[in-house]
């Protein structure tokens, strides 16, 4: 609906007269005065505590920082063995004749290290040129210094290696090696079982 018209034009709007609020100044008085007395609380109870940790040095805050670490084991102190760069001189030994497949794979070993249980050993292998059967009876890591070999496992899948190569041959393995030129390696071997494994007469 259009608005009414007055003689001169339209009607003027109400005016709305609107009246600012005051503020309770009583009221905020009263919540100043309570928020002071809690700050007042705060630093008279916690200002001489946090005087005493701003003074004290960083080294009494966080003590674990100074102490030396524990032993991880009792017992002897234990040094690191380490690899010759030239293989010990080894006697050379054969392969049984039944397992050689052909060639003449003649074998070195050198043990670096054994340990106490006779569980675990580590050393240098090496092996002229022939193919030969084999079972390992232990687990055994290999790395290939010098050479090349084929290694074929009971199903016929069949891996060259050449020297940078490493690699894992699991307790169980059963197959044949073809050294196709003088092998050398650094092997270790874990385990108690028995079998005829590449790194030494078992």
């Amino acid at each position: 609906m259009p608005p009414r018209r007055h003689s001169g034009g339209f009607a003027r709007s109400p005016q709305v007269a609107v009246k600012a609020a005051r503020p309770n100044v009583a009221g905020a008085e009263t919540i100043g005065g309570e928020a002071m007395a809690i700050i007042k609380q705060l630093i008279t109870t916690s200002g001489p505590l946090l005087a005493y940790l701003g003074a004290m040095p960083l080294a009494r805050m966080i003590p674990f920082r100074s102490r030396s670490a524990p032993p991880l084991l009792d017992g002897p102190v234990q040094r690191t063995v380490d690899f010759p760069a030239v293989q010990p001189p080894a006697e050379p030994y054969a392969w049984p004749r039944s397992h050689i497949l052909s060639g003449d794979p003649v074998q070195t070993a050198t043990y670096i290290y054994t340990s106490p249980d006779g569980l675990f050993a580590a050393g240098i292998w090496t092996c002229a040129i022939g193919k030969f059967r084999i079972d390992f009876g232990r687990a055994e890591f290999i790395q290939i210094l010098e050479g090349e070999v084929i290694v074929t496992d009971a199903e016929g899948t069949a891996r060259t290696y050449r020297a940078g190569d490493a690699f894992v041959t699991p307790k169980g393995f059963s197959g044949t090696w073809d050294v196709i030129a003088p092998i050398k390696k650094h092997f270790t071997w874990y385990g108690s079982g028995e079998g005829a494994g590449v790194a030494g007469r078992v």
